[in-house]
Parts: structure tokens; C-alpha cells; sequence
């Protein structure tokens, strides 16, 4: 029995498999090249939550608030994505059949609604500075006319799998 049919057998949901930013990188690997194969858009959007440190000490729980975040993000996109899990205050998501702008689409949505998310999350006076907080975000996307399977792979490699 493989990794998979042992996690099926013990109850265990495959997308927890993907939670490690390593077995993220390698599934997304994978995805490109399925991707590349039947012609299909593959985007991966790279949040990070380090800007988000500031606004968290007035959360009672620090490790509780990025847990909901991530809880938070992961019922704000389609079924068939894939959320990374939360390490080093970075998460990821994987998109099929998703072009660029697409991505573009879902990163801008998403900004929003964290921010109202850490409004309405943390206690004391709503604060200035979740109006102006800006999520740093990278996307990268295949295929695409100035890059391609290449730069993908490096991100993935860079951000998840040869990540220190």
C-alpha cells in the first residue's frame, strides 16, 4: 500500500498531506508537469504574514490567530485548490486551471478580506494599520510569454523544497 492509500485507509484527508511546505513543493512540481502535459493554466500565490506580526500583539493567542487565519484562507478558496500549510508565517496556494490574472484576482480578494478578518479578530479599538497593511505576495504562473516551466520550478525549488 502507497503513502496515499495509507492515509486514505487511516481516515486521514490527502489534502493534509500538503500541509509540510515541502510535500506542497513536490505536489506542485508535480502539477506543472500534468500542467505542461494537457495545456492546462497552473498558478501558485505565496503569502506572506511577517507584516502581520505588529497588529497579531494585540491578539490574545498569537498562535491561535494564524491558525484561524490559516483556517480563515483555506474556506475563502475553491474546493480544488490546494492551501499549503502555515510555516515561518508564509502559506501557499496552489491553482488549477487558473492563468496569471486569475491569480492576480484571487490575491487582491484575498488581501481584502484578511484584513477584514484581522478586524474583526483582534481586540481593543480597530487599528490603522490593518487599513494599510499590505500582504507581501508573490505569484507565479504557467505558461506564461516571458517565463515559463523554468522560472516556476525555481520558485517552487527556492520556496519550498530547498527552503532552509
Amino acid at each position: 500500500m502507497n503513502l496515499l492509500e495509507t492515509k486514505k485507509a487511516k481516515g486521514v484527508p490527502l489534502k493534509r498531506l500538503y500541509r509540510s511546505h515541502k510535500n506542497f513543493g513536490l505536489r506542485a512540481t508535480e502539477e506543472l508537469r500534468r500542467a505542461k502535459r494537457y495545456s492546462e493554466f497552473l498558478s501558485l500565490i505565496l503569502l506572506d504574514f511577517k507584516s502581520l506580526n505588529g497588529l497579531v500583539k494585540n491578539y490574545k493567542n498569537p498562535k491561535k490567530f494564524f491558525h484561524d487565519l490559516e483556517k480563515f484562507i483555506r474556506i475563502s478558496v475553491r474546493e480544488t485548490d490546494i492551501v499549503s500549510g502555515l510555516e515561518d508565517q508564509r502559506l501557499a496556494l496552489l491553482l488549477f486551471e487558473t492563468p496569471k490574472d486569475g491569480a492576480f484576482c484571487l490575491s487582491k480578494r484575498l488581501n481584502q478580506e484578511i484584513k477584514y478578518f484581522i478586524e474583526n479578530s483582534i481586540n481593543g479599538p480597530k487599528s490603522k494599520a490593518s487599513q494599510n497593511l499590505k500582504i507581501k505576495t508573490k505569484i507565479v504562473s504557467f505558461p506564461e510569454e516571458d517565463s515559463g516551466e523554468k522560472q516556476f520550478l525555481n520558485f517552487v525549488q527556492n520556496n519550498f523544497i530547498c527552503q532552509q
